[in-house]
């Protein structure tokens, strides 16, 4: 009789290279005594009956135990993040062999670490700098820096699993060079840090450099009004704030867009995600995409009292770093599928200055050229709106004495008036007492 077929085959320990085996000894007759022999097999794939020879044989099967002993063994020199399906056969000493056992299966450990490409510092300003870089999986993003090579300081951890990391540096000091290492780590927990890297920051300055690049600003004017939050008396004054806070657009800040002419192998969307999934280009798929990412345009924007959003276009998927300059200002938005982005700047954190608002495009290691697509400048409250808001306040205080005033004066009558009645009263109690008598 061949030994019982085994039911309960199952994977125990995974790590990166091996995967440990778990089975109860069947015997050699059906469920009784000794088994002669294991054949244990292996493959990547689904083990049936009919593929079982082209399985891969584990050469170290243990010595059969007595039926009902726990059976265990670590296969080794596996792949990782690599899925194994395991079967045993069983054999007696008359060569009669069990049939095909159950299928276990598990997935060795992912035990590679990110590897970290194209680390670029921009172009630092005077207090802060933007570090960008790539991974050839998800990953996490962080940044350690400082003015030597022992660091110091970490930027805040971004546990998001992105391929391309941005990271804003700030609070920096003008005109010193910084040590940088980017780190990442995978979902596996494997952690990747480049070599040393270093950035300069620049000179403090009051000029706004645009490096050449082409672009149209704006000029939105929205003075420095204080808040105010008295309903019903501060009607001028809110007639005031209103005034003050007019936008005057002095140039249409609109980018004209330009046509990219794409036949179907060359369709934007599909290069993005080639990109994203880190596929290789062909030499005109990186033109293509080069051209769109330097055609980021402004298509639109939208302006209420606290909020200016902006609205525009780029290659599908791409991520847009938008910097304000003398603000030390840098984020990022991602484009939809069909290139569209927004981004909302609150107007309120600003105070009196011109700021310069620079954008590129980005996605994977292809950057655009950037570009310089609006002048923001908050000018400082005029002098007739700090003269007539000097003046009704001044009116205020004026009538808020009146009232005060008046309120007093008009409680010391009554209490002259209740005091009076109180005397009359005693007066008419003292006589009406000495008639009695």
């Amino acid at each position: 009789t061949a030994p019982a077929d085994i039911a309960d085959l199952t994977t125990t320990t995974v790590t990166g290279s091996t995967i440990a085996l778990a089975w109860t000894a069947p015997g050699d007759d059906a469920t009784t005594g000794t088994a002669a022999v294991y054949d244990i097999r292996y493959s990547p794939s689904t083990i049936t009956p009919a593929n079982w020879a082209l399985a891969i044989p584990v050469t170290t099967e243990p010595v059969p135990q007595l039926a009902g002993t726990t059976e265990a063994i670590t296969v080794t020199d596996l792949a990782s993040e690599t899925t194994y399906y395991f079967a045993i056969k069983s054999t007696d000493e008359s060569a009669n062999t069990s049939n095909l056992s159950n299928l276990a299966q598990a997935t060795t450990l992912d035990i590679s670490a990110p590897t970290i490409s194209h680390i670029s510092s921009g172009t630092p300003s005077t207090t802060s700098v933007a570090i960008t870089w790539d991974t050839d999986e998800p990953a996490t993003t962080q940044v350690s820096y400082g003015t030597t090579v022992a660091y110091g300081y970490y930027s805040t951890l971004d546990e998001t699993l992105l391929t391309t990391h941005t990271v804003l540096l700030t609070d920096l000091t003008p005109e010193t060079n910084y040590h940088f290492q980017v780190i990442s780590e995978d979902a596996a927990t494997n952690s990747a840090v480049s070599s040393d890297q270093n950035f300069t920051t620049t000179v403090a300055s009051d000029t706004t450099d645009t490096g050449g690049e082409s672009q149209t600003s704006a000029q939105i004017i929205i003075p420095n009004v204080p808040k105010l939050s008295i309903d019903k008396i501060m009607a001028p004054i809110v007639t005031a704030k209103k005034l003050a806070q007019r936008v005057e657009i002095m140039q249409n800040p609109v980018i004209p867009e330009t046509t990219i002419s794409l036949d179907e192998e060359n369709d934007l969307i599909t290069i993005s995600e080639k990109i994203l999934n880190n596929d290789q280009l062909s030499q005109a798929e990186e033109e293509v995409i080069v051209e769109a990412l330097n055609n980021l345009i402004l298509t639109n924007y939208d302006q209420t009292e606290d909020f200016l959003v902006l609205k525009g276009k780029s290659a599908p998927l791409s991520t847009i770093a938008i910097s304000i300059e003398n603000k030390n200002i840098v984020n990022t938005v991602r484009c939809d599928s069909d290139g569209l982005w927004e981004y909302k700047i609150q107007l309120n954190s600003f105070s009196p200055g011109t700021y310069q608002i620079n954008m590129k495009s980005m996605i994977g290691k292809y950057k655009g050229n950037q570009k310089g697509v609006m002048k923001l400048f908050r000018e400082k409250m005029p002098l007739y709106i700090i003269l007539s808001l000097s003046i009704i306040f001044i009116y205020l205080i004026v009538v808020v004495i009146f009232l005060g005033s008046q309120f007093i004066t008009d409680h010391k009558k009554h209490r002259k008036r209740n005091s009076t009645r109180k005397n009359v009263r005693f007066a008419r109690r003292k006589i009406k007492h000495a008639r009695k008598k």
